[in-house]
């Protein structure tokens, strides 16, 4: 009797890992061909072109119409203007030049 009852409570068991696993497994499933040969969603093309993106003085988040020459805040979010690494002072150096 008592054999009996633990075949059962090991049966049930290895039942109840078993499902466990399968359900666990079916989650990280590799995608399928359908899935991969899918084109990539379109990335808008952003401009920038505009001040936020060619001053001295740039928002971090990229505020439209902000940037400055001067240090100061972002009239959009309120963050601390950054200095532009990519800012190109093609005018002053002309001038200091002379």
């Amino acid at each position: 009797m008592k054999s009996s009852f633990l075949t059962k409570r090991t049966l049930v068991l290895a039942f109840a890992v078993a499902a466990i696993l399968s359900v666990y497994s079916c989650k990280s499933q590799p995608e399928t061909a359908a899935e991969a040969d899918a084109p990539a969603p379109a990335m808008e093309a952003v401009d920038t072109t505009g001040p936020e993106y060619t001053s001295r003085y740039i928002c971090p988040m990229y505020c439209k119409g902000s940037g400055s020459d001067q240090p100061g805040t972002c009239p959009a979010c309120g963050m601390e203007y950054v200095l532009n690494e990519d800012f190109h002072e093609t005018h002053a150096d002309s001038t200091s030049a002379q």
